[in-house]
């Protein structure tokens, strides 16, 4: 592997690297797509699974003080972040698409959309995150 590497030239180990800094962001994205497909099939088949709000909320409703403990309930939204897990909006919103164009992957299964055009936008959003910087090096 020393010896692979010591051949690659100083671009060649750019690329190396991009694709090291981004594998992992695109395996989440598509652990993201994963969930969130199989929370949707079981909502939409009216399955219980653990965290279902509905499900929490209607347990609730059964208890004699329900009005009692939903008086206590406070919600608070927490968004937290490690200085490196922060992005550029450019490659927030290519997540995005990236994300969207996953979940478009049963539709050129099914033939609605034509597979190679989604395999060359697919390709095209990864290009582009290969070649933007994730994070930014100087304030605008």
């Amino acid at each position: 592997l020393e010896s692979q590497i010591a051949c690659l030239s100083n671009q060649e180990i750019i690329i190396v690297a991009r694709y090291f800094a981004t594998l992992p962001l695109l395996i989440n994205i598509t652990e993201d797509v994963d969930l969130a497909s199989e929370v949707n099939l079981l909502n939409n088949t009216d399955k219980d699974y653990l965290g279902k709000l509905e499900s929490t909320v209607d347990l609730v409703a059964e208890k004699d003080n329900a009005a009692e403990i939903l008086s206590h309930v406070n919600v608070v939204p927490v968004l937290t972040a490690h200085p490196t897990q922060v992005q550029r909006k450019t490659i927030l919103e290519l997540t995005n698409k990236i994300h969207d164009q996953l979940r478009r992957y049963r539709d050129f299964k099914t033939g609605t959309i034509n597979r190679k055009e989604w395999t060359n936008q697919l390709r095209r959003y990864i290009e582009i995150i290969m070649q933007t910087d994730i994070i930014r090096e100087k304030k605008l």
